[in-house]
C-alpha cells in the first residue's frame, strides 16, 4: 500500500514539472499554445491572399480593378472612369427609323451633302468598306459632308452584332436600323428601281434632294467622286450607266436556300450582246462562291426582263440554259434547269420579285442548296439614265431661319 502511494505521487509530481517545463519556454500553457494555431494559420492564409491579389496584376478575379470600390464594397467607384475611345457614341437603344423617320432624320444635315449607306453584318464588302466611308466622313467633314449609314440587321441584333461591327471599322458617323416594313417606302424615296442590293448608296445634296445613286455596281471610289463633285457644289449626274446598242448587262442573284439570304453579284456586260457570254460570266461568279466540293444543288430560274421584272425575255432564257450547262462543265452536276425551277416556284406561290424582296421566303421551300436569279438589261429594254452636263458652281446655300430650328445644336452651321 506504501509502495503504491508512493508511485502515485511520484506520477503527480512528474505531471506538475512537465507543466512548469512547458510554461518557462513557451510563456503559455499547453492549453494555450494549442489556440494559438488556428490564428496563425489564419494569419497565413489572408496574407498568402493578398499577394496573389498583387501578383494578379490588380485585378479580381472577374477582372475589376482593385481600386474600385463599387465593386467591393457597394460604394461609388474610387476613380473616375476612362473616357471613351469610340469615334461615335452609339445609343444602347436601336433607333428604328421607316422612311418618313429617316427623311426627317436626314433633314437635320440638310445643308449637308448626306451619303446614305445601306449595309448589313451579311454583306462582306459592305463592312469591309465602312472604314472608308469612315475616312471620307473625316476629311470632308468641315466640308460639309454627312455619311447615315443604314442597317437592314434585325433590330435584336443592335448590341451584339451592329455596334460592335461600327465600333471595329471606326465608324464616325449616326447609324440607324431599317425594318423590313420601311423598305418598301424608302425604295419609293430614294430609287424605285432598288432590288436592295448591297451595297446601295444614295447621295442627297445640300437642298435634300436624291442627286445620285450608287448601287452595288460602282466601286467605292466612284462613290468617293461623286461625293467630293457634290461637297465642292457640282450637281447634275456625270456619268452614265448606258448601255450601246449592241451590248446587254446582266445582274445575278446568289440565294443560299438553306439559310434564306441572298448575295448580289455585281453587274456584268457583253458586247456585242450573247447569251452565251453573259452566262459564262455568272458561272465564274458562281464558282467562286458556291463550294462544288460538296456538290451542292442549284437551281436556276430563266433570267428576267430588268425594265419589266415579272417576265422572263428570250435572251434572259437562253442565258439561263446556257448557265446550266456551263455549270455542269465546271464540276456541278446536281443542277434543277430553269423551266423546272420555274415551274416549282410557281406552284410556291412565289416570284422572282418577291424572292428578291426577300430571300427568305424561300427558305427550306425548295428542294436545293442554292438558287440563281436576276436580270438582263438591254438597250431596248432599259430607260437609261441620261448624262448631264455639270453646271457652274453654285454658291452654297444658306439655311434660313426656319429651317435652322430643326438642325441638331452640335451640327457646325456651313461655312460661307
Amino acid at each position: 500500500m506504501i509502495t503504491s502511494a508512493r508511485s502515485k505521487q511520484h506520477v503527480e509530481t512528474s505531471k506538475l514539472r512537465n507543466v512548469e517545463t512547458s510554461k518557462n519556454r513557451t510563456g503559455e500553457t499547453p492549453g494555450r499554445l494549442v489556440k494559438k494555431v488556428p490564428v496563425f494559420a489564419f494569419m497565413l492564409i489572408v496574407v498568402g491572399a493578398m499577394g496573389a491579389l498583387i501578383l494578379s496584376g490588380g485585378c479580381t478575379s472577374d477582372g475589376y480593378p482593385l481600386e474600385n470600390s463599387w465593386h467591393t464594397q457597394g460604394k461609388a467607384p474610387s476613380s473616375s472612369p476612362q473616357p471613351a475611345t469610340f469615334a461615335y457614341r452609339y445609343p444602347d437603344i436601336p433607333p428604328v427609323l421607316n422612311a418618313r423617320d429617316l427623311k426627317e432624320f436626314a433633314a437635320r444635315f440638310r445643308h449637308r451633302v448626306i451619303l446614305i449607306d445601306f449595309w448589313a453584318s451579311w454583306s462582306r464588302r459592305t463592312r469591309e468598306e465602312m472604314t472608308m466611308l469612315a475616312r471620307l466622313q473625316d476629311d470632308l467633314d468641315d466640308e460639309g459632308f454627312q455619311v447615315i449609314g443604314c442597317c437592314l440587321d434585325p433590330e435584336e441584333k443592335w448590341g451584339s452584332v451592329i455596334v460592335p461591327m461600327l465600333h471595329a471599322s471606326n465608324a464616325n458617323f449616326p447609324c440607324v436600323v431599317i425594318p423590313e416594313s420601311a423598305k418598301a417606302g424608302i425604295r419609293e424615296w430614294l430609287a424605285p428601281n432598288w432590288s436592295y442590293d448591297l451595297p446601295a448608296r444614295f447621295i442627297l445634296d445640300r437642298n435634300g434632294n436624291v442627286v445620285a445613286q450608287e448601287l452595288s455596281v460602282a466601286s467605292l471610289s466612284d462613290v468617293e467622286q461623286q461625293v467630293r463633285k457634290y461637297v465642292n457644289g457640282v450637281s447634275g449626274r456625270t456619268y452614265s450607266t448606258a448601255l450601246s446598242v449592241s451590248a446587254s448587262a446582266i445582274r445575278a442573284k446568289l440565294v443560299d436556300v438553306r439559310a434564306g439570304k441572298g448575295e448580289s453579284i455585281p453587274e456584268m456586260t457583253a458586247d456585242p450582246s450573247s447569251a452565251k457570254r453573259l452566262a459564262e460570266q455568272v458561272a465564274d461568279a458562281i464558282s467562286v462562291r458556291a463550294d462544288r466540293s460538296r456538290n451542292p444543288r442549284i437551281a436556276i430560274l430563266p433570267f428576267g426582263d430588268a425594265k419589266d421584272r415579272r417576265r422572263a425575255t428570250t435572251l434572259g432564257r437562253e442565258t439561263a440554259d446556257h448557265l446550266a450547262a456551263i455549270l455542269k462543265e465546271k464540276g456541278y452536276f446536281d443542277i434543277l434547269l430553269p423551266e423546272q425551277t420555274q415551274k416549282l416556284v410557281d406552284e410556291m406561290g412565289l416570284s422572282t420579285m418577291s424572292i428578291d424582296y426577300e430571300a427568305s421566303l424561300i427558305k427550306g421551300k425548295l428542294s436545293a442548296d442554292y438558287l440563281i436569279m436576276g436580270w438582263i438589261r438591254t438597250q431596248t429594254s432599259n430607260d437609261t439614265r441620261p448624262v448631264q452636263q455639270a453646271a457652274a458652281k453654285p454658291a452654297p446655300p444658306v439655311p434660313s431661319p426656319a429651317f435652322r430650328e430643326i438642325v441638331d445644336e452640335e451640327t457646325p452651321e456651313p461655312e460661307p
